[in-house]
This record gives structure tokens, C-alpha cells and sequence, in this order.
């Protein structure tokens, strides 16, 4: 198992300026809610040249959902990355700062979509490995409006799941957002390994719609 989790690493790390690269691309063109035209395209883009075939396009509006089968039967395991931008100005003076006007990537869905394409590529070349199917899931609007439940609700085979949060904490049927104060609960996930530690960043997430932020990142 170490050796494999080794071999993973080491994969990803000779990926790392690819997926840099895309992160910075989504940054700079960040998008809001289920408008992510652009943001899904690109995805899909990636996804085929991983010679991924099986992906759904225009769920919930600009969700994406790609299915990778394994060489052998077993259960199927989803993977979830959310989308969409905030309504906020940036202000950081980096190169790939957000080229939209009023909004931007502060609370990181363009890494975690950019994340999210790095096991794809992984469990693609190594599919002769896998007892089980995996379900890759780009969902759009986690910042409001609805964007799990309109995915689940559409009858694409985006169905029930349980998962970890980011932070570990086990959570049934994931966390879609804030929507009038009230959380609500879905039936995406999102996961992080254990043992893998959080980095710290200014918090955006809570920041004022028109309000002004700056978010570090690689």
C-alpha cells in the first residue's frame, strides 16, 4: 500500500505544473453560479485528453459527471468538486489574477476543481487496479441556488452519497452552502484523505456580495 501511495504521489508531483497551469487559467476566468459555460469546458477538454469517454455534459445547466469503470465489478465511489466563483472584486496583484470584473475564485473552487482532475488522471491509468466504478462529479453553483440538489434532481445518475468533508468530519449527503442563512444538506460529498493537512488562507467565503478580497495560492 505505501508503495502505491508512493507511486500516486510521485505522479502527481510530475503532473503539478499542469494542474498549476489549469488552476490559474479557472482563476482567471472565474465564473458565478450555473454559468460556468467556460469553467465545465474546460473540464470536459481535460477530461477527454485523459481519454476519459463516459461524461454527461449539461447537468444542472453546467454540471459534468464522467464515469471511470474499473476492471472488476464492485461498488461505486463518488468524487465531487464544486465550480463556481463569488461576486467579489479581486485585489491581489498576481499574473492570474481574475480578469472578470466583480468576481472571483475566493473560496478555491478553482482548486478543487483543478484537484479533482489529478484522480482522474491517476485512477485512468490505473483502471486494471480498480474493483468498482468511480463517479467524477463538477457541480456548479455550491455558492447558492441549488446546484447539488439540481444535480441530484435530474435524473442523471448523480444519486445519494456519503463522505467526508475538507476537514475530515464524516457528513452524510455533503454541504451544498448557505442559502438564506439556513444549511442545507445534499447528497454530494467532498472528500480529503486523512493525514493531509488544511492549508490556511484568508477566509473569503464570508465576505460581503461587491465587497473586495485577496486570495494567495499556487
Amino acid at each position: 500500500m505505501r508503495a502505491f501511495q508512493m507511486s500516486v504521489h510521485e505522479a502527481i508531483g510530475e503532473w503539478e505544473p499542469e494542474l498549476i497551469a489549469t488552476r490559474r487559467e479557472l482563476h482567471m476566468h472565474p465564473e458565478l453560479g450555473l454559468e460556468g459555460f467556460r469553467t465545465s469546458g474546460i473540464v470536459v477538454e481535460r477530461l477527454r485528453l485523459l481519454g476519459i469517454t463516459e461524461i454527461q455534459t449539461g447537468i444542472a445547466v453546467t454540471g459534468a459527471k464522467a464515469i471511470i469503470k474499473g476492471e472488476r465489478s464492485g461498488k461505486v465511489f463518488l468524487l465531487r468538486g464544486d465550480m463556481d466563483a463569488l461576486p467579489i472584486e479581486e485585489e491581489s496583484a498576481v499574473e492570474y489574477r481574475s480578469q472578470t470584473s466583480g468576481t472571483m475564485h475566493a473560496c478555491g473552487h478553482d482548486g478543487h476543481t483543478a484537484m479533482l482532475l489529478a484522480p482522474a488522471r491517476v485512477l485512468m491509468s490505473r483502471r486494471d487496479e480498480i474493483a468498482g466504478t468511480i463517479v467524477l462529479c463538477f457541480q456548479p453553483a455550491e455558492e447558492g441556488r441549488g446546484g447539488a440538489k439540481r444535480m441530484v434532481g435530474s435524473g442523471r445518475g448523480v444519486g445519494e452519497s456519503t463522505g467526508r468533508r475538507r476537514d475530515g468530519a464524516p457528513r452524510d449527503m455533503g454541504y451544498e452552502g448557505v442559502s438564506g442563512r439556513k444549511r442545507t444538506r445534499t447528497s454530494l460529498a467532498t472528500s480529503r484523505p486523512r493525514g493531509v493537512r488544511r492549508r490556511r488562507t484568508p477566509s473569503s467565503c464570508t465576505t460581503p456580495s461587491g465587497a473586495s478580497a485577496a486570495n494567495c495560492g499556487p
